[in-house]
Order: structure tokens, then sequence, then C-alpha cells
């Protein structure tokens, strides 16, 4: 078994504070920018300057040459300040290196963005060079491309994959890749933007993790094979045994 996690959102809790600072660069411009349609949009997809100029776009304004350096650069000073480590990260891997079970991370942020921000929380040394962009496929996610190039990079079939995702896009992208997908509610995105949940489930995640540290019970459950749904013993609780 191979799995594979996206960045954002799933190993830091960055996702909230990454996409209210590109909300509030398109409102200082005079876009009309709800948090709910954003991050509908915005999360998980790697062509964020497409997202920027559909949202421009939408307001009748055209952005200036220098948006996307601005934007990003006013992330990263953000996030130098403090980028939070997901609740549970490093136990769950060290976890899963105990189980012999092995990871990556394939995300939709560029090269240079998770190596900083991997230096900054210290989880570089868990995933070495096992890092894919979305910069380096043809077509980012909700596109297969990027897991499957992380499948192959890392010598594993898809089938034999578990993407931990949580956004729509994310979980679309590997389930078109033929890997199963298992989608983490417990960043604080899911605080401003609730029905998330829902749009994951939608989207064709086999189940729902709170918290990092149920993840490798529920790999553990599916015995690396099969199309079962995942679910935790108080999710499964909370719907009366219910599975997708």
């Amino acid at each position: 078994m191979l799995v594979i996690f996206d960045f954002d959102g799933v190993l830091v809790d960055s996702e909230a504070v990454g996409l209210l600072v590109e909300i509030d660069a398109l409102r200082r411009l005079g876009c009309r920018v709800d948090v709910p349609s954003y991050f509908e949009a915005a999360l998980g997809c790697t062509d964020e300057e497409r997202i920027w100029r559909d949202f421009a776009s939408a307001a009748g304004i055209s952005l200036p040459s220098d948006f996307a350096e601005r934007v990003r650069a006013e992330i990263a000073e953000t996030f130098s300040r403090g980028l939070a480590v997901m609740p549970g990260a490093e136990e769950l891997l060290q976890r899963l290196d105990s189980m012999g079970i092995r990871y990556c991370l394939a995300s939709g942020s560029r090269p240079e963005r998770l190596k900083r921000n991997l230096a900054l929380t210290g989880l570089d040394r868990y995933l070495g060079n096992n890092i894919f962009s979305g910069v380096e496929v043809p077509k980012g996610k909700p596109a297969p491309d990027l897991f499957l190039l992380a499948a192959e990079r890392m010598g594993a079939r898809p089938a034999d994959c578990v993407a931990v995702e949580d956004s729509p896009a994310g979980v679309r992208g590997a389930r078109r890749a033929g890997m199963r997908v298992l989608g983490f509610t417990g960043g604080s995105h899911f605080r401003l933007f609730p029905q998330l949940r829902q749009r994951l489930v939608e989207a064709g995640a086999q189940g729902l993790a709170d918290r990092l540290q149920d993840i490798p019970d529920l790999l553990q459950e599916q015995g690396g094979s099969g199309d079962g749904a995942m679910f935790s013993e108080h999710q499964r609780e909370a719907r009366g045994g219910e599975t997708l």
C-alpha cells in the first residue's frame, strides 16, 4: 500500500490562512468574493492564477501584472510567522513508518512553497524526496495526472494507493486515477465552509476522518485492497452502520 497525502489542509492547517489572504487581495482590487464560493472554486486546484483571473473577470477587473507575485509573497510572509502542523501529523507519519506503510506527498502547491513549508514545520525529515507538485504534470488536480505521477515514481499500482485529501478537486483527481480516497475533515477551513464535508462525499471520498490519528486504523481495516468505505468507529455509530 502507498498512502498519497495532500499537504495544505491535511498535514498542515494552512488552507484557511492561504485562501483568506487570496480573498483579501481580490477584495482590495474591488472583487466581491464570498468565502464559501471562493473555497469551493479554489480548494485543491493547482492553477490558482486561473481562479484569480476568473473572479477578477466576473467583477470586470483586470489583474495587475504583479498580482500573483504579490499574493504569493504575502502568503509566504504569513506562513513564516507561524504555520501550524495539523494535530497528529507527526504521530501519523511515525506510526505509518512503524507499520511499514509507504507514503508520499502530492500537492497542487509549487515546489518552492512545498519545500519552504515542509522545512518550516519540520515535516521534511519524514517526506525526504517523496514530494510531487502539480506543476510537474500537464494538468493538476482535479485531473488524475499528479496522482498517477506519484504512484509511478513510488513504484506503486494506482489500485494499491490510498489518497488522503481535503478538497473535492483532490478527491476527484485520485478517483479518476483509480485510487481509493479518504477525506480528511480536521482542518480549520471546514469550520469556515461546513458544506465541504458533504462535497467530499459527493466527489467520491469513500470515508471521512476527523483526526489524522484515525487514519492508520482505517487503512488497516482496508487490508490494502478492495474498494470499501473507510470510516472510523465513531463515524459508523453516528451513521448507524451505513457506508458509502
